[in-house]
């Protein structure tokens, strides 16, 4: 689990049936780099899942846990997030 301090960034893989949680995540921007990555994001009813430079803003200060197998980036820099949709690019799953 991990806190993402503001303008930096995070880059890591995830093995296949593993997870990375990270904390206080509003502002973020998560993006698939290789594999596919599931998001699931707290207070959301839906599951996301990024393909291979997907990027996915986080519109809420909840915990967000990532799956794989994928390789992923976090940014911390600051976007503005002014709705709960996610881009049109990326697969959305119901739970």
């Amino acid at each position: 689990m991990f806190i993402l301090p503001r303008n930096t960034r995070r880059s890591g893989y995830i093995p296949e049936g593993k997870t990375e949680v990270i904390k206080k995540s509003k502002g973020n921007q998560i993006r698939c780099t290789s594999g596919i990555l599931w998001v699931t994001i707290e207070g959301d009813s839906r599951d996301f899942r990024l393909s291979p430079l997907q990027d996915l803003p986080i519109p809420n200060q909840g915990m967000v846990v990532l799956s794989g197998p994928a390789s992923y980036q976090v940014s911390a820099v600051q976007h503005p997030t002014r709705s709960h949709r996610a881009p049109a690019s990326v697969n959305i799953l119901c739970k």
